[in-house]
């Protein structure tokens, strides 16, 4: 559950290094947070070491791989998982992060760094939002989503760290390119 513009970074990582050309692969890696309905389904929920996590076996045993668009839901999942299981309990030890609104807070301040990052072009990704959207999608979730990535908030970040977190991102993109090749 890292953030919108995290999220979509990674998604034209993995599409640029893995020479994807279908742009649902994009939409599918946002899928799970704009879908109307509960998100411990949208995410295949299981219990993990401190919270709920995406089933990714499942996911993968499950589904096509092959599919850009299902691929792309997958990367969601894969990098919510590690978020969860390791990102924030690494850097937050022992803090319940989802206490009060703080975190979300944080997505808001880093959004412009990650952005700048993954040189992410907000107009484009809310066009192949847009395009690819159908009825089980939710138009609140997904104006929510498209607005957050053009956020710049400034301040100070409590659970996020620029210099931990872009660097865990990237990590992922590589890892989750090496686990496809297993």
């Amino acid at each position: 559950m890292p953030n919108v513009s995290a999220h979509i970074g990674c998604a034209l990582k993995v599409k640029e290094r893995l020479n994807i050309t279908d742009d649902r692969f994009i939409y599918g890696s946002l899928l799970p947070d704009i879908l109307d309905m509960d998100k411990r389904k949208s995410h295949y929920k299981k219990r993990g070491t401190f919270f709920l996590v995406p089933d990714l076996d499942y996911y993968k045993d499950n589904n096509d791989l092959k599919d850009p668009f299902i691929l792309g839901y997958y990367l969601h999942l894969y990098l919510d998982y590690y978020y969860l299981e390791e990102y924030l309990e690494q850097n937050n030890k022992g803090i319940d992060v989802f206490s009060d609104s703080t975190l979300y807070r944080d997505y808001d301040i880093i959004n412009k760094d990650l952005v700048e990052h993954f040189n992410i072009d907000a107009n484009e990704i809310e066009k192949i939002l847009r395009n690819n959207s159908n009825n089980e999608v939710s138009e609140r979730k997904l104006n929510m989503n498209i607005n957050c990535l053009k956020l710049n908030e400034e301040g100070d970040m409590t659970y996020l760290k620029k210099d931990l977190f872009i660097p865990f991102l990237d990590k992922q993109v590589d890892n989750f390119i090496r686990d496809l090749h297993k």
